[in-house]
């Protein structure tokens, strides 16, 4: 019996020990649950405080339409794009043709130039010839006709 009293206070006392952990584990966890409430209760007071809109659609749809027209405005700037470097190559032998065109124009102009210069230049040439021979004759006649006055 004695032995059976003994067993019963360590089974007593066993469920005495377990009992207080359990009471220790439930506080505790009033403890946390209480925090949690708190800190919940003051996450929902702000975001209650935010001005969030309730229907986020229509700017979303707003924003779905800016998005479609940048998209169509890029879509048509590359394409424009793609269209002027296609251009390109024909540009290039249309200037380059041109350029040619040019070349040839500016080579037969300095042509003309040289041969009009050297055209000038002989005439030039026979001009001063011909005054000087003018001078000449001029001056001898002059010359004759002052020494006859003389004579007399």
């Amino acid at each position: 019996m004695l032995l059976v009293a003994g067993l019963a206070m360590v089974v007593a006392s066993g469920a005495g020990i377990y009992g207080h952990r359990l009471h220790v584990r439930v506080a505790l966890l009033q403890t946390q649950l209480t925090q949690t409430r708190a800190t919940a209760q003051a996450a929902l007071e702000e975001v209650g405080s935010l001005k969030i809109p309730k229907d986020l659609s229509t700017e979303v749809a707003s924003l779905e339409v800016t998005a479609n027209k940048l998209r169509a405005a890029e879509e048509a700037l590359r394409r424009s794009f793609n269209d002027e470097m296609q251009k390109i190559p024909a540009l290039e032998t249309r200037l380059s043709e041109a350029h040619r065109a040019l070349v040839a124009k500016q080579t037969e102009a300095e042509q003309e130039l040289k041969a009009f210069q050297e055209k000038n230049e002989a005439r030039l040439t026979n001009i001063i010839a011909v005054l000087k021979n003018q001078d000449k004759v001029l001056r001898r006649l002059a010359e004759a006709s002052a020494a006859p006055q003389n004579v007399e």
